[in-house]
């Protein structure tokens, strides 16, 4: 079967209309690689599943394949948790561009044998222009109460240790379920290190994106709610991590076009005014630092 894997990238593939450049540009630069890639691809009938099999089956005769009936990228990702078998795991958007090689220095670099997380650079892009609208920076003060991670909470700028995410799972939620699997590991109080390597491009304004479908706002109401119980038992050093990715969210329903969540939006902002104020002071002097 090959040489030991290193790494695992677990890659969801939902309803793409057989769109799948971006993704066979990841496999290919991942050929060569200790990198385990498990595809878990949706059994929609748009012509990307039969298009998916028939070119890994061809090209690629390594990666794990599976397809379901999943509907949601967080129940994707269970699967191929599952069936991951190397001591990292990442997780990978199939219309995004990921950077394997710096995932793999980031691991070679651990210096201490009780790191089980690692925090890596990222950039946002604009798919349809190309041009870069975000790149994160760590600061050694973010570093230090994490903030870098409250403000800047992507799941593919993370690389975890198999053993860390031993029992845990994705809810089925369609915006916010990658917000809530982080604070699930927060509460497990991992021993996070911090790598100066860009290892992810994040690529906006995809038609079919589930982040373009304003109507998936919806589920970060209940998202909000989970996420809240769970930080009653976040370890101290994470709590205001996890508020911050929590105001986010509430920001989101505030700015929401629907109505119905601005009202649900502005309930939970009276409930948390002091916490709204304060994180939305530190949003905006970190995005003011990052303009210079």
């Amino acid at each position: 079967m090959g040489s030991l894997k290193i790494l695992t990238a677990i890659i969801p593939v939902g309803p793409m209309s057989g769109q799948l450049n971006q993704i066979f540009d990841t496999l290919k630069e991942c050929k060569s690689l200790p990198i385990e890639i498990i595809v878990v691809c949706d059994d929609h009938k748009d012509g990307t599943k039969d298009k998916l099999a028939s070119l890994i089956g061809d090209e690629f005769p390594e990666i794990k394949l599976m397809i379901g009936e999943f509907n949601s990228p967080g129940l994707a990702r269970n699967v191929g948790l599952s069936e991951a078998t190397s001591p990292w795991i990442v997780f990978w958007d199939a219309d995004d561009s990921p950077k394997p090689h710096a995932s793999l220095q980031a691991i070679a670099e651990i210096q201490n044998s009780t790191t089980n997380l690692i925090c890596t650079q990222y950039s946002i892009y604009d798919a349809s222009t190309k041009n870069e609208i975000y790149s994160s920076e760590l600061r050694t003060s973010e570093v230090k109460n994490l903030q870098a991670v409250g403000t800047q909470p992507g799941l593919w700028r993370f690389i975890f240790s198999r053993d860390l995410l031993s029992n845990l799972k994705f809810t089925p939620s369609k915006m916010g379920e990658d917000q809530e699997f982080l604070a699930q590991v927060f509460n497990r109080n991992p021993h996070v290190v911090f790598e100066d390597l860009h290892s992810y491009n994040y690529l906006v304004s995809r038609k079919g994106q589930l982040t373009e479908d304003k109507s998936n706002i919806s589920y970060l109401i209940d998202t909000i709610e989970k996420i809240k119980g769970l930080n009653s038992k976040t370890p101290a050093k994470f709590k205001e991590c996890v508020r911050l990715m929590l105001i986010q969210m509430i920001l989101a329903l505030l700015l929401s076009k629907n109505r119905k969540f601005k009202i649900i939006g502005f309930q939970y902002a009276l409930r948390n005014l002091f916490s709204l104020v304060r994180s939305v002071t530190t949003i905006l002097r970190e995005k003011k630092e990052r303009n210079g």
